[in-house]
């Protein structure tokens, strides 16, 4: 459903500025000013998502930091264990 809204009490200046800007991009005044309320509204949903992208990117790196930290524990525990299994062959052969 569409509803008005008049706005008071608006200063000339600021008027003729919109007036401007509306026959800059081809469009009248009203069709103009209901594109910028709409912008303004998306514009803060837009918001509320790239926070929560942000905290998504945060928390992947901090799974990832992890992840790789405790593949290098890995990579060392198994490294230290072949060295064992040679020493341990080597000092079996002679």
């Amino acid at each position: 459903m569409k509803q008005d809204i008049k706005i008071y009490k608006l200063e000339s200046e600021v008027v003729l500025a919109i007036d401007r800007m509306a026959k800059e991009h081809g469009m009248s005044r009203n069709k103009y000013l209901i594109g910028i309320l709409k912008n303004h509204v998306i514009a803060g949903e837009i918001k509320e998502v790239e926070e929560r992208y942000v905290n998504l990117i945060k928390t992947n790196m901090e799974v990832i930091q992890h992840n790789s930290e405790t593949l290098e524990m890995l990579k060392q525990e198994i490294l230290m264990e072949k060295y064992l299994e040679e020493e341990w062959r080597r000092a079996n052969e002679s």
